[in-house]
């Protein structure tokens, strides 16, 4: 999958590059999307998401790769979608670009505005948190407690492990 984000983002930006009929600023328009996606996906390919990468700190960048290839991605599918005509595609494919990258991008800040408004960071660790870890349990005649929002995908967040176990502590 890593090798998969790597090759896909050198893939995209190369791809992008070798696009001709873009005159000077649509070429800039088209590269500078090509590159955030490029980037993201290094990163991502870099920097995979784990478990460990949230203890060694290495969780934020592959959120940013994340965040940079939702907005790269998106935006290039709008200005690629835009220039339906100069790059060679059907008019209704050039509509399908721009409808999808506007959803992408609407998704994405929803998203992001769900994470905040609940008091999170999209991109931290539990270094960066103040936040104790959590100490909840539970026993074999209660459900689990829904676990809080203090960090995003914080494997730490839910301890399903029973607390007592027919009375035996």
């Amino acid at each position: 999958m890593n090798t998969g984000f790597l090759v896909f983002g050198i893939t995209i930006l190369a791809g992008v590059a070798a696009l001709r009929d873009l005159p000077g600023r649509c070429r800039w328009a088209t590269l500078v999307p090509a590159t955030l996606l490029a980037v993201g996906g290094v990163l991502l390919a870099l920097y995979p998401g784990s478990g460990e990468a949230l203890s060694d700190g290495t969780g934020e960048y592959h959120g940013m790769g994340a965040f940079a290839g939702f907005i790269g991605g998106n935006a290039l599918a709008i200005v690629l979608g835009r220039r339906w005509q100069r790059i060679g595609i059907s008019a209704g494919m050039g509509r399908a670009l721009i409808t999808v990258g506007v959803v992408g991008l609407i998704s994405t800040v929803l998203y992001l505005a769900m994470i905040f408004t609940a008091g999170d960071s999209p991109i931290a660790s539990p270094a960066s948190s103040n936040a104790a870890p959590s100490t909840r349990s539970w026993s074999a005649s209660s459900a689990p407690a829904r676990p809080s929002r203090s960090r995003l995908g914080d494997s730490r967040d839910l301890d399903l492990r029973p607390a007592t176990c027919g009375g035996e502590t």
